[in-house]
C-alpha cells in the first residue's frame, strides 16, 4: 500500500525508497513500486543501478514498466 502513495511526492528519498521496494520478495510490491517509479518519470540514469544489478526480478519489473511507459508514449 505504501509504494502506490509514494507517486505522490518527489525527491531522492522517495526514489530511493521505491528502488528498494523493487527488491521485494513480493511480486505486487515489485510492481507497485515499479509503477510509482514511473508515475515520478525517472529515466534510465535514475535507476541504473537497478537494471544493471543482480536483482533479476527488480531489474526485469522495472524495465517492463519503463518499456510499458514508451509504447503508451508511442501510440498517442
Amino acid at each position: 500500500m505504501a509504494a502506490p502513495s509514494l507517486a505522490s511526492y518527489e525527491g531522492k528519498a522517495v526514489v530511493g525508497a521505491l528502488k528498494e521496494a523493487l527488491r521485494s520478495s513480493n511480486w505486487y510490491v515489485r510492481y507497485a513500486a515499479a509503477q510509482s517509479l514511473e508515475h515520478l518519470h525517472v529515466n534510465y540514469g535514475d535507476v541504473v543501478d537497478i537494471t544493471a544489478g543482480s536483482d533479476r526480478y527488480a531489474r526485469e519489473m522495472l524495465m517492463y514498466r519503463l518499456e510499458s511507459r514508451k509504447l503508451q508514449s508511442l501510440e498517442v
